[in-house]
């Protein structure tokens, strides 16, 4: 079993800005982007929760959740498009058996190149989103959907990306396959998600989700476009 775990320091431990910028820098400076080896990574949520900070307290996920933090900045160079960290360590310690981290290793280092997401939510908050396909006046200016506290029929998918420079390889079509071979073990009533990019349009489009409106969550970025899916009854 790969152990990420030396690669990752613990994020309490110091500045994670710092870290984040070293590894992006040292990620920058790859030339071969050919990785020795290509692995996906998952926290084991059987492990005891403490009664108060949940996984907060323990320290593997504490390590998991920077790996899904850095793997978000390599996945997204736009300062605006980046995943705002206290919106995801809540979500990440509400339901981490939804993340997938992948990771590269390219020259002896590995680099956490791309993660995937989902969670349940509630069905009031897939009915709103729900609505905008018949109410185009419906506006939302918020990317945060609040996590389920129990699974239900409905799922958001948070995530999939990659680093720019392993777009369009043979490590990013492993992603997507593996996250729509996890999607098609659930049993779900409804999808939706929110995406900027094109890759992320056709990643909506191959789980027959339908463009519905969009998501106005910062004034000077391009908005999010909003994609759903409902089973018919």
């Amino acid at each position: 079993m790969i152990t990420v775990k030396p690669y990752l320091d613990d994020f309490l431990s110091g500045d994670i800005d710092s870290k984040a910028e070293r590894l992006i820098s040292d990620f920058n400076a790859v030339v071969d982007f050919q990785a020795q080896n290509f692995f996906k990574v998952k926290f084991d949520a059987n492990q005891n929760k403490s009664r108060y900070f949940d996984y907060i307290s323990n320290s593997d996920w504490r390590a998991f959740l920077l790996s899904v933090y850095y793997a978000d900045l390599l996945s997204y160079t736009k300062k605006e498009d980046q995943v705002d960290f206290p919106r995801l360590l809540y979500i990440v310690n509400s339901f981490p058996e939804g993340f997938t981290v992948w990771w590269a290793l390219m020259n002896n280092k590995a680099y956490p190149v791309g993660y995937t997401g989902w969670y349940y939510v509630e069905k009031n908050v897939f009915t709103h989103i729900a609505m905008m396909r018949h109410d185009k006046t419906i506006e939302i200016s918020n990317r945060f959907f609040l996590p389920a506290k129990e699974k239900t029929p409905y799922i958001y998918l948070f995530n999939y990306s990659i680093a720019p420079p392993l777009t369009h390889s043979a490590y990013s079509r492993v992603l997507i396959k593996n996250y729509a071979d996890e999607l098609s073990t659930l049993q779900y009533d409804g999808l939706f998600c929110a995406t900027v990019s094109d890759d992320g349009r056709r990643v909506a489009e191959q789980f027959n989700m339908k463009k519905i409106g969009v998501i106005t969550a910062h004034e000077n970025a391009a908005p999010d476009s909003v994609y759903f899916y409902v089973k018919e009854h």
